[in-house]
């Protein structure tokens, strides 16, 4: 076709889907601890075979049964969760790293999680899939790499999306890295109006007020969880 000759759009409504969520943390939470089973449903998928024949792991219980390495990246979180696990959402999105551990029981505090920094994202589009109480969260390191690319499409839609950063100044999955001080509040400064700060995140009352106020504002809230160097 030549580049000076036009054509018009042809919209197709035969290609919209119809389809309800529901909760199915098997295939909705890429985990370390789910690997060997959704690497089987890949390859199964792969080969034309029977996903009914794939037998499913029995899920983790937060903490006791993770690994020493998860555990030790997960216990930072655990006063946090023992509040957001009652926090009424209609989804939760996360990020491939330590706080996402809190998917599996006894907390079912995230439904969802893809990739490193994708929580913030896949939450937009949970929201304007009809999901109107969607939180998002995740560390800081995820944050700084690609998650906060999602704020600018929030702001542009006007989404009162709802997100949770765990400040915890160190790339916590991914080997222990340090995070320079002003990386995060730089890429934030533009969205200073939104912010509210947990500055003790073993107080389970300060934790339950902030969560609560973010959750009535009709506004995008970040909640910024400061964890001690």
């Amino acid at each position: 076709m030549s580049i000076n000759e036009s054509t018009a759009f042809q919209p197709r409504p035969d290609l919209k889907k119809n389809f309800s969520y529901k909760r199915n943390i098997y295939f909705h939470v890429v985990h370390p601890l789910l690997a060997e089973f959704q690497y089987k449903v890949l390859t199964t998928k792969t080969e034309g075979g029977n996903l009914e024949a794939v037998s499913r792991p029995d899920l983790p219980v937060v903490p006791e049964s993770l690994t020493p390495k998860v555990k030790a990246g997960a216990s930072k979180y655990l006063s946090f969760f023992e509040v957001f696990k009652n926090l009424k959402r209609d989804i939760t999105t996360g990020d491939t790293g330590s706080s996402s551990a809190f998917a599996f029981p006894p907390y079912n505090a995230i439904d969802i999680v893809t990739y490193m920094g994708g929580s913030i994202p896949l939450a937009l589009g949970a929201y304007l899939g009809g999901f109107k109480n969607v939180w998002a969260l995740t560390g800081d390191f995820a944050f700084i790499s690609a998650g906060h690319l999602g704020l600018i499409e929030a702001v542009q839609r006007n989404i009162p999306l709802k997100i949770v950063i765990f400040y915890n100044r160190r790339a916590s999955a991914t080997g222990g890295q340090l995070i320079n001080k002003n990386i995060l509040f730089r890429i934030l400064a533009g969205y200073e109006k939104f912010i509210i700060q947990i500055s003790n995140p073993e107080d389970l009352f300060e934790i339950d007020n902030v969560l609560n106020e973010a959750a009535s504002s009709d506004e995008m809230k970040i909640i910024i969880v400061n964890y001690p160097e």
